[in-house]
């Protein structure tokens, strides 16, 4: 294991986000968990179940791996949406995916945290005008309102939305 002498204001709850050998794989609370760390960043992955508890699982995940983050509120929601669409419009596995770095080309206590979702869904994911009346489209919209960037890329059968949130210190 290799953790840093001084961690940057975003891995403030150490003993969740440590930066860890690449190799380790374990199972946390009912998914499959794999961590891998690059330079300047942590990235953490789960499989979720895919029923509708998957998005609950999800806002859990973030707020144990980011704690008191003053944009833990907008990224929970933000992935309940991601997760919801998921389950609903895609294909199993869900992936579920939390990337934190420091923001490039700033001073180290800004970061950026980086959410993505996958499935082997067949559409594609696009911002709806929804009726005043519709129970649901705004999903997009929220996503859209609330994250910092957020795209949608296409590998194969994989759909992968992501959504990035610029916090400073």
């Amino acid at each position: 294991m290799v953790v840093l002498a001084t961690p940057p204001f975003w891995l403030a709850t150490a003993s969740t986000l440590a930066f860890v050998d690449p190799a380790i794989d374990a199972t946390l609370r009912g998914g499959l968990r794999r961590r891998r760390a690059r330079h300047d960043q942590l990235v953490d992955q789960w499989t979720l179940p895919f029923d509708m508890s998957a998005a609950g699982r999800a806002r859990a995940l973030v707020e144990e791996q980011l704690g008191s983050s003053a944009r833990v509120a907008d990224i929970s929601l933000v992935v309940s949406e991601l997760v919801t669409n998921a389950v609903e419009h895609g294909e199993p596995p869900v992936m579920f995916g939390i990337d934190l770095r420091a923001a490039s080309g700033s001073d180290s206590s800004d970061a950026v945290i980086r959410v993505t979702v996958s499935d082997e869904g067949g559409g594609e994911p696009r911002v709806r005008d929804a009726a005043d009346h519709a129970i649901g489209g705004r999903g997009l919209a929220l996503v859209e309102m609330l994250a910092s960037r957020w795209q949608w890329r296409r590998d194969g059968k994989r759909l992968t939305v992501w959504a990035e949130f610029d916090c400073t210190h």
